[in-house]
């Protein structure tokens, strides 16, 4: 469980595929061939840091939501330290990492993927 003033982390992705150059180049045998200057999607680590918690105590049915709202659940605002951003995070997202470690697993997998 992550308490306040706690770090986490996530993935952020640049688009690149409008603001490339392609670079075209002839080798010796005559064959015309290019590459990119960068990238297509660049990624890069978001620092977030937990700045409330909120717990979900539910009474009574909740027929609309009852898929959504677990009793306990425990859900975290976060704040971007770079950027002032704000979000919520709770236990069932899978794009927040609890180190920086995973989270540059979690890069190299996508540009493993890429390739």
């Amino acid at each position: 469980m992550l308490s306040m003033r706690s770090k986490v982390y996530s993935v952020g992705t640049v688009n690149n595929v409008f603001n490339r150059n392609k670079i075209t180049m002839i080798d010796d045998d005559g064959i015309e061939w290019h590459r990119y200057d960068r990238l297509s999607l660049e990624y890069y680590i978001v620092e977030w840091r937990v700045i409330g918690l909120v717990q979900y105590h539910v009474t009574g049915e909740l027929v609309e939501f009852a898929d959504q709202v677990v009793d306990g659940e425990i859900c975290y605002h976060l704040r971007c330290i770079e950027t002032g951003d704000e979000r919520y995070y709770s236990t069932y997202d899978d794009d927040i990492y609890m180190t920086r470690a995973v989270a540059l697993v979690e890069i190299k997998e996508r540009q493993d993927a890429e390739a």
